[in-house]
């Protein structure tokens, strides 16, 4: 096979079993405030 392959990534998917502490983590660790929470 010649040539290169590209690869492009959009979009990452992050799972956990407990969405409120991750949601909670990441809003603290950036410094950015909770707009929604279900």
């Amino acid at each position: 096979m010649a040539g290169n392959i590209r690869i492009r990534l959009r979009t990452i998917v992050v799972d956990c079993p407990d969405a409120k502490a991750l949601s909670d983590f990441y809003s603290k660790l950036l410094g950015w405030k909770k707009t929604v929470e279900e």
